[in-house]
């Protein structure tokens, strides 16, 4: 959607958005991701973040990208319904649950009712993330991902995310 005549969000090459006054260049102050939270669409999400840091890189620090998220896995029992965002939350509370094989579990691959998006849209602050730059960390974060010549370095960097991501849970 980028691409199509440059009219859509109006990021053309060469302009890199320096500043917070070129933010009103493109069309919107804002760029929202809004994909399933699958593997797939996250790897979208990560090629999309990719481009705007490899050709606009200065949108980055002005918080220019936000991403709505939806639960990626549901626990229901009776009328009641635990939302899930994430796999490593969703296993704290298999941890802290017993008898938690005996309830119900949806994986959700995209709205299932009517009422979704409304519940989504009423509550966006839970639903939108926004991305906060770190020019050391990010800037590093997005070369290892996407550059093939630091995949030993990737390798590190996963394996040392993993260690950490598990000592917090």
């Amino acid at each position: 959607m980028i691409w199509i005549n440059n009219k859509i969000l109006r990021l053309n090459y060469g302009e890199n958005n320096a500043n917070r006054n070129d933010l009103s260049k493109p069309h919107y102050g804002k760029l929202m991701i809004m994909a399933d939270q699958d593997q797939d669409a996250s790897h979208i999400k990560d090629l999309v973040v990719n481009l705007i840091q490899y050709k606009w890189s200065n949108l980055l620090k002005h918080d220019y990208i936000e991403v709505f998220i939806t639960p990626i896995l549901k626990i229901t029992k009776d009328n009641y319904v635990i939302p899930f965002y994430s796999i490593p939350e969703f296993e704290q509370w298999q941890a802290s649950t017993p008898n938690w094989q005996k309830i119900e579990m949806q994986i959700p691959h995209s709205i299932s009712t009517a009422e979704e998006p409304k519940e989504y849209f009423s509550n966006i602050d839970r639903h939108r993330i926004i991305y906060k730059y770190d020019p050391i960390k990010d800037d590093l974060a997005i070369r290892l991902v996407f550059n093939s010549a630091l995949s030993d370095d990737r390798k590190d960097w996963i394996k040392w995310h993993t260690e950490d991501a598990n000592k917090k849970t």
